[in-house]
């Protein structure tokens, strides 16, 4: 009987191949692979080869070696490879072998991997004294084929990066706030968002004031058989954010009847 022999390289996005294809061979079709390069960004991919004939087939990786399954990387009975937790290093143009008795097919078909756009270097907590200059980081790592945008948020509300000139966002991502003030105590959050991948990260900004005077300051004999003493109290005035780590308490000698100070 005879064959006929075909060869050409249809026109299918990031994919091409050559076939010969006769009668009762095996042949080629693809799944849309417009979804590719989405499905890296989620750690997982499939490439799909179908046939409707039996087949043997083998997979070779872009080193040209053959595809060995793992806990990763898996061949279905579909003739799907399965991708898991994909790697930069999966890029690149996996051929697809498949034979049976009347000839031989081969396809191949390209896997872009992008990097997932993630912030590495998050903001941290931070007390800054009232008047100094608060930095809180935001370092993004993303794949140079992919743009991100980055912003700043205080309490939920977006910081604007020309709206108030004490503040400003840096070229790596960090927030300066110059001559911090009280009003600017509060949550700070560094949110990314790019076709690789979102990612938001927050931290809590406090601005250490003096401490105010302590209030309702009394004094009062206390009788302790015979020994002079003196209870003395107040309530505590508001500790600047910080933590107050001693009062100091001084007294002044005023004549048996007169005044305690």
């Amino acid at each position: 009987m005879a064959s006929r022999h075909y060869r050409g390289k249809p026109k299918i996005p990031s994919i091409g191949f050559d076939y010969v294809q006769s009668q009762a061979e095996p042949s080629f079709s693809f799944s849309d692979t417009s979804s590719l390069l989405t499905a890296a960004y989620f750690h997982r991919c499939c490439l799909r080869f179908v046939t409707s004939v039996p087949f043997n087939f083998t997979l070779h990786t872009p080193g040209e070696e053959e595809v060995q399954t793992s806990s990763r990387v898996q061949i279905l009975d579909t003739g799907d490879l399965l991708i898991a937790a994909v790697r930069e290093t999966d890029a690149g143009e996996y051929t697809c072998i498949r034979s049976n008795e009347a000839g031989e097919v081969k396809g191949s078909a390209r896997l872009g991997v992008l990097v997932r756009t993630q912030i590495i270097q998050p903001p941290a907590d931070a007390r800054v004294l009232l008047g100094h200059t608060a930095t809180l980081q935001c370092k993004v790592s993303s794949d140079q084929a992919v743009d991100y945008t980055l912003e700043w948020f205080r309490d939920k509300q977006i910081i604007s990066r020309t709206g108030n000139q004490r503040t400003k966002v840096l070229k790596d991502g960090t927030l300066e706030i110059q001559a911090v003030r009280a009003s600017d105590v509060g949550q700070y959050t560094c949110s990314v968002t790019s076709a690789g991948g979102n990612e938001t990260r927050s931290a809590k900004l406090s601005v250490i004031e003096l401490p105010f005077a302590p209030t309702n300051v009394k004094a009062e004999r206390v009788d302790s058989g015979g020994q002079r003493a003196v209870n003395v109290s107040w309530t505590p005035g508001f500790d600047g954010n910080s933590p107050v780590n001693q009062y100091i308490v001084q007294k002044r000698e005023v004549p048996d009847f007169g005044k305690v100070s």
